[in-house]
Formats: structure tokens, C-alpha cells, sequence
């Protein structure tokens, strides 16, 4: 099962940041709750990091289409605060949080008692959609996975729409080949940090389009 977790490439480590430091990656959709065994995650993660935690590291948190299925549940979330030693925490240098989506802004709402320690950290840094991560890892450093990258080549972009909901936001609408993705025009609060979300939707996830008149 061990064997098994490791190949999903759940969490690894690969290239370093501009300041030299090792980077590694969680990405998040990869892990299925209730399929996976989270304490194997947590010793898998421990392992990988085992090497590198007793000097400067980062972490690329990859939120890429993340949703209800690969959440943590509240137990296992508050395990992750309790598990590793307190230098590995103070030696993470940065966190780059990439694809924040709505789902992720609710969950970390949800959870705001358990994530008040991260609430406003520097150290906690938002890749907006239209920012980059190669400010702060170069690009042939860069080891995301080739499914998030795909989503930015051969984009159609549509400014100026609405996004109907409870209160409709403004946000503009990239049309690639295989997902469409609705980012908010305006900021909106994570973590205590004012953030863009971007939601993924796969072609084969819609299930309906409706044309309106207007």
C-alpha cells in the first residue's frame, strides 16, 4: 500500500527556488479521502522531507481542481500541526499556495479554528492566476505537473462576465481544450489574505449549458 502511494506523485521533491532553497510539491486532487490511507501520507511526507527539514525549504501547494474529494478531514488535518518536528515548521521559508478556488476559500473557513495559525503568515504566498511563480522559482526549476500546466496553453479569453450565484461576482472566463476556468475579477479573503480564486471545470464535468436569449 506503502509502494502504491508513492507512485501517485502525491508529494515530492524536485529543483530548487531563486534563493537556493529545495522545492517540493503537494498536490492536492491526487489525494482521493477515504481511498488513501492518510497516516501512510503523513509518514510518506515525512520521509520525503526527512533529508532537507533541518535547513531552509519551500513548498508549491498545487489547489489545482481540488474539491470535496481530496479534502482532509478534521481529525487528520489537526494530526498534520502535531506530527513533525517544530524545526521542520520553522524552516519552511514559503508556502506558494497555486489555484486557490472557491472550495479551498469555504474549507479553510470551515476549518479557521485549526488554521489560525497560518492566518496572514509572510511566509504563506498566493500565486494569483495572473501572477507568477517564476518570480520566485525559475521556470526550468519548476516541477508542477504537466496536467496543471496544460491549462494555460491555447487559452480564449473573455472578460467582463458574471458568474450568477447567491451574489453574483464579476470574473472573467479562459476557454482551453479540455477546461474551462472562471476567475473572480475581484479579491476575496483567504487565510486572511486577499486572493483571486480560480475554478477548474473539466468539459467532461459539464453537465448542462443553457443558452439564454439576452
Amino acid at each position: 500500500e506503502f509502494k502504491a502511494l508513492k507512485t501517485l506523485n502525491i508529494f515530492y521533491q524536485a529543483g530548487t527556488s531563486k534563493a537556493g532553497n529545495p522545492v517540493f510539491y503537494y498536490i492536492a486532487r491526487r489525494f482521493k479521502t477515504g481511498q488513501i490511507n492518510g497516516d501512510l501520507l503523513i509518514y510518506h511526507v515525512l520521509l520525503t522531507l526527512k533529508p532537507y527539514y533541518a535547513k531552509p525549504y519551500e513548498i508549491v501547494v498545487d489547489l489545482t481542481h481540488a474539491g470535496p474529494s481530496n479534502r482532509f478531514k478534521t481529525d487528520f488535518l489537526s494530526k498534520w500541526f502535531v506530527v513533525f518536528p517544530g524545526f521542520a515548521y520553522e524552516n519552511v521559508t514559503a508556502v506558494y499556495i497555486y489555484n486557490c478556488n472557491s472550495w479551498v476559500r469555504e474549507y479553510t473557513k470551515y476549518h479557521e479554528r485549526l488554521l489560525t495559525g497560518l492566518k496572514g503568515s509572510k511566509r504563506l504566498i498566493f500565486i494569483d492566476p495572473s501572477g507568477k511563480l517564476a518570480e520566485h522559482i525559475d521556470h526550468d526549476q519548476q516541477k508542477l505537473p504537466a496536467a496543471t500546466l496544460a491549462l494555460e496553453e491555447d487559452l480564449k479569453l473573455f472578460h467582463n462576465a458574471l458568474k450568477l450565484a447567491h451574489k453574483d461576482t464579476k470574473v472573467s472566463i479562459k476557454v482551453g481544450s479540455t477546461a474551462v476556468q472562471v476567475t473572480s475579477a475581484e479579491r476575496t479573503r483567504v487565510l486572511g489574505q486577499s486572493v483571486f480564486l480560480n475554478d477548474i471545470y473539466y468539459a467532461s464535468e459539464i453537465e448542462e449549458i443553457c443558452l439564454v436569449d439576452e
